[in-house]
C-alpha cells in the first residue's frame, strides 16, 4: 500500500497497517532494596495507543531471579482513562515449574503472579488481551514486580516484547 499526500484513506487502508511492537532492548531488575513487590511501570514495554480504536495485545516476557517461590513476578497493564479491555497470562506456578495459567484480569493494576526458576535459569510469561480505546489516546504499559520480596534480583531479560494490532472487522 502506497500512501500519497492528501490521498484518501480508508478504514481498510488502516487495518492493513502494521502492528505496533517493541522489543526490549537491555535487562532491567528489580530486588527487594529498589522496589521490590511494588508494581512499576517496565523501561521499554509500552505502546501508544490512538483513541477510538480496538486493539489485540500479546506480551513475551524471558525472566530470571530467585528460585520458585521467593522472589517470583507479578505482572499488570495500565491503559488510557476510559478504555476496557482484559488479558490472561500463563507462566509457571509460583510453587513448581508446572505451568499456571492465571485468570482473565482487567487492564487496570489487577496483577498476576508467575514463578522465575532460578538466576541460572530463563523463565517465560506469556499474556494475550484486548483493549478498547475511549476518546483519550494513550499507553498500554506492561507494570512488573516482584511477587515476594527478595533480595535476590527478578530481572526481565532483553529480547522481551509487547505488540498490539488492530484486528480485522
Amino acid at each position: 500500500m502506497t500512501f500519497t499526500a492528501f490521498g484518501r484513506v480508508t478504514a481498510d487502508d488502516v487495518r492493513t497497517l502494521p502492528p505496533l511492537a517493541v522489543i526490549k532492548p537491555l535487562d532491567e531488575s528489580v530486588n527487594s532494596g529498589s522496589g521490590g513487590t511494588t508494581l512499576q511501570n517496565d523501561n521499554t514495554l509500552l505502546l501508544s495507543l490512538d483513541a477510538d480504536t480496538q486493539y489485540m495485545f500479546e506480551l513475551w516476557l524471558i525472566v530470571s531471579g530467585a528460585a520458585i517461590g521467593t522472589g517470583d513476578i507479578k505482572i499488570a497493564f495500565t491503559s488510557p482513562t476510559g478504555s476496557v479491555g482484559s488479558f490472561s497470562s500463563e507462566g509457571y506456578s509460583t510453587s513448581s515449574t508446572s505451568p499456571a495459567i492465571g485468570q482473565i484480569r482487567g487492564l487496570s493494576g489487577s496483577a498476576q503472579a508467575f514463578g522465575v526458576n532460578g538466576s541460572s535459569n530463563l523463565s517465560p510469561v506469556k499474556a494475550k488481551g484486548y483493549i478498547i480505546t475511549s476518546t483519550t489516546p494513550g499507553a498500554l504499559q506492561l507494570q512488573w514486580a516482584q511477587n515476594t520480596s527478595s533480595a535476590t534480583n527478578t530481572t526481565v531479560k532483553a529480547g522481551s516484547w509487547l505488540r498490539a494490532w488492530r484486528p480485522p472487522s
